[in-house]
C-alpha cells in the first residue's frame, strides 16, 4: 500500500494528478485506509471535493477510535463545516473502548473546541477511571484541578511523571509547591523528568535544573531522554545529551533521540553527531533530522538521500525516500518520488500498489 503522506506528496510534486491520487484512495479495500488517505490528501490540496470523499469513507468505519483519527484531520480544513466536524469527532470519541486512545482523542480535539462542545469533551474525560489517561484530557480541556487530583492516584511513576509534565506548564505559581512535592516523591529517572517540569517555573531554575543533571542514570536511552528535556531550559546538559545519544546501540533509539535532540545543537555539535550515524536507516532518519539546522544542509541532504536509497527494507526506505523530499532541490524530487513510489510497491499487502497503471 502506498503511504497516504507518499500519496499527496506525489500530487505536491506533481507526480501525480488529483485525480489519479482519488482514483487509488477509492480503490482501496477498507474505509479506514481510503478515508485516511483523502483526509491527507485534502490537508495537502485543499480542494473541497476531496475532503466531501473523505468525509464519506470516514462514516462507513466502523472502528470508533479510527473513525474519530480521520475525523481529526478534517476538523482544521473547513472552518464552515467545523462545528458539524467537532461533533462528529465527539460522537466517534465516546465510543472508543480504549481509554488512553480516547484521552488522545480529547487532547488533540481541545483546540478546536468551542464552549458548545466542551461540556460534552469534560463529562468523555471525567469518565475516563485511568487516571493517568484523565490528567491527560483534563489538563488539554483546562481543568487543573481534575488533572491534579488524577496525577495524585496514578500508581505507576513514569505515567505520573509524564502528566505531571504536561500539567505543570499551565499552573499558576501558588500551585506549584504542590506538583514539586508529587515530583520529589516520584523515583528513578522519572523523578528527573517530574522535577525538571516544575524547576523550569521556579526562580532558582538554572541551579535546580544543573543540580539534576549530576543524578547518575545508567541506561543511555533514558539518559538522553532526561538530558535532552533538562537541555532545553539549560545549555549544558546539551553535551551530556549528546553523549548519552552515542552510547545508544539500537539504531531506531538512537536515530529517534538524535532527531529530539537535533534543534538543541550547535554546529560543531552537529557535526559531532554525525559520527554516531551507522546503519543505512540510521543515517537517512537522522540527517534528514540534522540537515535543517545546518547553514549549508546541501551536503547533509545529499548524504541523506543516497543513504535512504540504500535502505534494504521496502516500506523503511519509502517512508525514508518521502520524509527526505521537502529538504531536496527541486529538480531532485521527482527522481526520489518515483523511487519512493517503486519501494511502496515492493511491499506485499492487500491494497498494494501494483494493481496502479504502470508508469508515472
Amino acid at each position: 500500500m502506498i503511504p497516504a503522506e507518499l500519496v499527496a506528496a506525489l500530487v505536491a510534486g506533481g507526480v501525480w494528478t488529483r485525480s489519479r491520487a482519488v482514483a487509488h484512495a477509492l480503490r482501496l479495500s477498507t474505509a479506514t485506509a481510503r478515508a485516511h488517505v483523502l483526509a491527507v490528501l485534502a490537508a495537502e490540496i485543499a480542494d473541497p471535493g476531496v475532503l466531501d470523499l473523505a468525509l464519506a469513507e470516514a462514516e462507513k468505519i466502523e472502528s470508533a477510535y479510527a473513525r474519530a483519527e480521520v475525523l481529526l484531520r478534517l476538523v482544521p480544513l473547513d472552518q464552515a463545516r467545523r462545528p458539524d466536524l467537532v461533533r462528529k469527532t465527539l460522537h466517534a470519541t465516546a465510543d472508543i473502548a480504549g481509554e488512553h486512545q480516547k484521552a488522545g482523542a480529547i487532547t488533540d480535539l481541545a483546540p478546536w473546541l468551542t464552549t458548545v462542545h466542551t461540556d460534552t469533551a469534560r463529562k468523555l474525560a471525567e469518565d475516563i477511571t485511568t487516571p493517568h489517561a484523565r490528567a491527560r484530557a483534563l489538563t488539554a480541556l483546562g481543568d487543573r484541578t481534575g488533572a491534579m487530583a488524577a496525577i495524585h492516584t496514578i500508581s505507576g511513576e513514569h505515567d505520573r511523571a509524564d502528566a505531571l509534565a504536561c500539567l505543570t506548564p499551565h499552573l499558576p505559581d501558588a500551585e506549584l509547591p504542590d506538583a514539586l512535592a508529587v515530583a520529589r516523591a516520584i523515583t528513578g529517572h522519572h523523578r528527573v523528568i517530574a522535577i525538571a517540569a516544575v524547576a523550569t517555573r521556579l526562580p532558582e531554575r538554572e541551579k535546580a535544573l544543573a543540580d539534576l543533571l549530576n543524578v547518575p542514570i545508567p541506561a543511555p536511552e533514558q539518559r538522553a531522554a532526561v538530558h535532552t528535556a533538562l537541555a532545553r531550559h539549560l545549555p549544558a546538559a546539551v553535551g551530556p545529551a549528546l553523549a548519552a545519544v552515542a552510547a545508544i546501540d539500537e539504531p531506531v533509539a538512537r536515530a529517534d533521540a538524535l532527531t529530539n535532540l537535533a534543534p538543541l545543537l550547535t554546529e560543531p555539535q552537529l557535526t559531532d553527531a554525525l559520527c554516531a550515524i551507522r546503519s543505512p536507516q540510521d543515517h537517512a532518519r537522522c540527517l534528514t533530522a540534522l540537515a535543517p539546522h545546518l547553514p549549508d544542509r546541501r551536503q547533509v541532504v545529499k548524504r541523506a538521500h543516497e543513504a535512504a536509497a540504500g535502505i534494504a527494507d521496502a516500506h523503511d526506505r519509502a517512508e525514508a525516500l518521502t520524509r527526505l523530499v521537502p529538504l531536496l532541490p527541486t529538480a531532485q524530487r521527482r527522481e526520489a518520488l518515483t523511487a519512493a513510489l517503486a519501494a511502496a510497491a515492493e511491499v506485499p499487502t492487500d491494497d498494494s500498489c501494483r494493481d496502479l497503471p504502470a508508469g508515472l
